[in-house]
């Protein structure tokens, strides 16, 4: 009886414990910083608490640069009406490091309160900022990745590349090939040439109208750059059909010059789980630069199943007004791009164009929603843990009158 008490109870506390983790949050959640020998560099981020919590939360680091880092703030403590707080760590570079990015994570962390006995549970929740410093590498060098979204038969390509070495980069261009399951090419591309500065990106766009039978297929692209050896990048993906799908985005309780929480909603129409799956999206100005851009954690979305996934974006430098937009859905294998415009008012955020409207303060969550769902599965193990409790109360009483 007393084994089965404290599963139930366990159960209940892991759901409950589910729950808060969508309550906290950092921003940024990565800070990438440049090498510099011996030098030093201060990093500040925001924790979030936004369902106004008391927390008491430690702060460590951990990875590879955890030996030259010191947190400034080892332990920081939230009361109800507290949101926002901010905190830092400080980072002292060696003499040298390998080329190349380094990395480590400052967690922070929320353990719960465990008691002495048998019966003690103990669980913990944490969030992290990602930390990437960059060594510069001799001479020239770039990295490169590969994205792409489709919609309506036009695969658009983009291949951000950035110098990573001491010297820039006069000339460097892309080339896709793209091959289908029999390994046949079906079309080869070229971007435009661009030269590339020491430590910044380039993005190359390339588009293609994608004239082919629904499928998977692979694309090899190649960034040339200056004689050097070309950097090659190899991916997978789907023509035809998405299988992640945008279902709702939502502001709520917002007030201009906070810390704005997203919620998106995202849903696996097909039967395979979703791996890595995540939400962008990019602010812009009047003159269409990238203004603010933010990022929610990845998660994985199991087949035909619905999930919800946070972004928390600091609008302390933000000023009432319509704002061009762009939400990036990226799928793990595929990315789709929508633009649409956000209406920023003291008190609200209203969503225009993802086809429906959404205003923050106005929306009323049904029980589809992931956050009900939640409380309706901890209603469930209560009920569930009280019917064992009777059951065995009322057999221990049989046995006695017998």
């Amino acid at each position: 009886m007393k084994k089965k008490i404290i599963f139930a109870a366990s159960l209940i506390l892991l759901v409950v414990l589910m729950s808060n983790a969508e309550s906290l949050g950092v921003v940024p959640a990565k800070s990438s910083v440049n090498f510099v020998p011996q030098g030093e560099e201060t990093i500040v981020f925001s924790i979030i608490n936004s369902e106004n919590q008391n927390l008491v939360l430690t702060i460590n680091a951990e990875g590879e640069l955890a030996q030259f880092i010191e947190v400034l703030d080892k332990e920081v403590a939230f009361s109800l009406d507290e949101e926002k707080k901010e905190v830092g760590y400080l980072v002292k570079f060696p003499e040298s490091l390998s080329p190349g990015p380094h990395k480590a994570r400052i967690f922070v962390t929320q353990l719960s309160e465990e008691g002495t006995g048998e019966t003690s549970i103990g669980a913990s929740l944490a969030v992290a900022n990602e930390l990437e410093v960059n060594v510069p590498f001799p001479g020239k060098y770039v990295d490169a990745g590969l994205d792409f979204s489709e919609e309506n038969g036009e695969v658009n390509f983009v291949i951000p590349v950035v110098s990573r070495g001491e010297l820039d980069i006069d000339k460097a261009r892309a080339e896709i090939e793209v091959f289908n399951s029999f390994d046949e090419t079906v079309a080869v591309l070229s971007s435009e040439a661009k030269a590339i500065p020491s430590k910044e990106r380039r993005d190359f766009s390339v588009s293609w109208r994608a004239d082919v039978s629904p499928g998977r297929y692979k694309v090899i692209a190649k960034v040339f750059y200056d004689g050097a050896e070309p950097r090659s990048i190899e991916r997978e993906f789907n023509i035809g059909g998405d299988v992640l799908v945008l279902r709702d985005l939502s502001v709520r309780d917002f007030s201009l010059g906070e810390i704005a929480k997203f919620d998106a909603v995202v849903e696996n129409l097909g039967r395979e789980k979703v791996e890595g799956a995540s939400v962008k999206i990019i602010v812009f100005d009047e003159n269409e630069k990238v203004l603010s851009e933010f990022e929610s954690p990845t998660l994985d979305v199991e087949g035909f199943e619905e999930a919800e996934l946070a972004l928390f974006w600091d609008t302390s430098n933000i000023k009432e007004g319509e704002y061009s937009s762009k939400l990036v859905l990226n799928s793990g294998e595929k990315i789709r791009e929508e633009n649409f415009v956000m209406d920023i008012s003291q008190n609200g955020i209203e969503i225009i164009g993802l086809s429906y409207v959404i205003s923050g303060p106005s929306l009323s969550p049904g029980f589809n929603s992931p956050s009900n769902f939640t409380v309706l599965v901890v209603i469930v193990i209560v009920l569930v843990f009280i019917n064992l409790a009777w059951f065995f109360f009322f057999r221990k009483k049989l046995k006695k009158r017998r």
